[in-house]
């Protein structure tokens, strides 16, 4: 099931660019996922005040966090090649 999303939604824009199925929608696989009673209930109650799907609501709570996360890996890996390239400067820095 699909809900559209109100206009003022400031989610991470991933699912725009989903592959989609012959009806427009994004294509989805079914995973099966374990959670406790605690984190089903507060899915449910999430999906509830969003008037929306639970399914909708955990699959942008991946999208989000899988974007996160790799935002965090692009800065690491940046920050790793900053230290790299300068390295001899930030030692003599140090030293001071």
């Amino acid at each position: 099931m699909r809900t559209e999303r109100p206009p003022d939604w400031a989610g991470t824009g991933v699912q725009e660019r989903l592959p989609r199925g012959d009806d427009g929608h994004p294509r989805r696989t079914a995973v099966m996922v374990q959670l406790t009673d605690a984190d089903l209930a507060a899915l449910q109650a999430q999906a509830r005040a969003e008037h929306r799907p639970a399914e909708d609501v955990a699959a942008d709570a991946v999208r989000e966090y899988t974007a996160r996360s790799a935002q965090r890996v692009r800065v690491q890996a940046a920050t790793e090649r900053v230290v790299q390239r300068y390295a001899e400067a930030l030692r003599e820095l140090a030293g001071r």
